[in-house]
Parts: structure tokens; C-alpha cells; sequence
């Protein structure tokens, strides 16, 4: 069994707030957003037939859900990171993500994962970091300055060619 690449990531909570900014779905924050849109429009027509309670009510409700996608990312970034802390014993998880045959992940809880390169039916590229995408929730995590074998210009293409199918983003 050939290794071709090796990285190495520390889940710290900039590492967090990225993957969870380009994980976090678009549609449900469509929407969210085109629902903050509808409430305006009520809270106009509410303004316009003089039913003041009601304009303040529906103008609350969407200032509420225009700033409910960014207040929900905040949640669910503080709470990944805080319970990655509690299973490591206070410090970020590490991981180490080797590429042969298979993908093997080795976490510093001591951890062990193997993927197929089938199973990935994402590559999403950010500034820091690419995510092979397994399922709706789960990514493995390829941080861009952590090589320990290989470059990050071979791994693009290597991992291009390992998953065909898979859709390909940059966020």
C-alpha cells in the first residue's frame, strides 16, 4: 500500500469557524433570508393601514431573522469547538488524514477512520483548508500548509482524479 500524501490539521477555533462558514447550507439560509424579506414586506403593508402594533411586531421578527443565519453559525461553531475541547481533555483535536489506497484518519483521541475515495461527493476549497465532503455533515478536514508528504498543487490534482464525480466549490 503506496502513501502518497499525509497532513496534518489542529482543530482550533479558527479552523472551527471556517469549516463551519463553508459547510453551513446556502438553502437554508436562503430561506431564512427570503422569509426576513416576506416579514418586511408585511411589517410596509401593516405601516401603510396604520396597525402599528402589528408593523412592530413583524419589523422585530425581521430584523430577528435577517441576523439569525450569522447568530446560528456563532452557535454552532462556539459549541463544535467547545465539545471537541471536552473530549481532548481541554486542548483541540489533531488530526492526521494519510492517502493510499484509502483515506485513513488518526485523531490525537486516538481515533481511527477509513474512507473510500467513492464516498467523497464534495471538494470544497477555502483560504485555509480543503473538505472532502462524505456525507451532509461529515468533511475530512485537509489543512493547505499541513502536508507532511507531498504538496498542496499534487493533492489538487490527485484528488481531482481520485474523486471524478464529485461537484468541486470554492468558498
Amino acid at each position: 500500500m503506496n502513501l502518497y500524501f499525509a497532513n496534518h490539521i489542529i482543530c482550533s477555533e479558527e479552523c472551527y469557524r471556517e469549516y463551519v462558514k463553508s459547510t453551513f447550507r446556502k438553502s437554508v439560509q436562503a430561506i431564512i433570508l427570503i422569509c426576513a424579506v416576506v416579514l418586511a414586506v408585511f411589517a410596509v403593508i401593516y405601516v401603510m393601514i396604520g396597525k402599528m402594533g402589528w408593523f412592530l411586531f413583524f419589523t422585530l421578527f425581521s430584523v430577528f431573522m435577517f441576523c439569525y443565519p450569522s447568530i446560528l453559525r456563532g452557535v454552532l461553531i462556539k459549541r463544535g469547538y467547545n465539545q471537541q475541547l471536552l473530549l481532548n481533555n481541554g486542548r483541540p483535536r489533531e488530526v492526521t488524514t494519510e492517502f493510499s489506497d484509502r483515506i485513513h484518519l488518526i485523531s490525537s483521541n486516538k481515533g481511527e477512520s477509513y474512507f473510500d475515495y467513492a464516498q467523497i461527493t464534495q471538494i470544497c476549497e477555502t483560504k485555509n483548508m480543503i473538505l472532502l465532503v462524505v456525507k451532509h455533515s461529515v468533511a475530512i478536514v485537509v489543512a493547505k500548509n499541513g502536508f507532511l508528504l507531498g504538496d498542496m498543487g499534487n493533492f489538487q490534482q490527485f484528488i481531482r482524479q481520485r474523486c471524478p464525480y464529485a461537484k468541486y466549490t470554492y468558498r
